[in-house]
């Protein structure tokens, strides 16, 4: 999956991807709902956390959020009796 680029990265960054903390973060198949499971969630919701779109100008805003929305889409489409998800909407300033 490729990162939708921005001129501004959140300092997690770094520390959440090239790594398991990756891959478990992605990884909304079968592993993720055998984590589930195993802790007793039936129901997971997917949303970005913060710090959201909101800063963004609304010109790098609008195609961030569509790349954003598709991984939750995709998987509620999947498997929507194990995933919700809130949408991420571009409110520039």
């Amino acid at each position: 999956m490729a990162r939708p680029r921005s001129s501004r990265q959140d300092l997690a960054v770094p520390r959440s991807t090239g790594n398991d903390k990756e891959k478990m973060l992605l990884d909304l198949a079968e592993a993720h709902i055998a984590a589930m499971d195993e802790v007793g969630i039936n129901i997971q919701v997917l949303s970005l956390t913060t710090p959201g779109l909101q800063t963004l100008a609304p010109g790098e805003a609008v195609p961030l959020s569509r790349a954003v929305n598709d991984l939750p889409a995709a998987t509620v489409r999947h498997r929507p009796d194990r995933f919700q998800a809130f949408a991420t909407l571009p409110f520039g300033t």
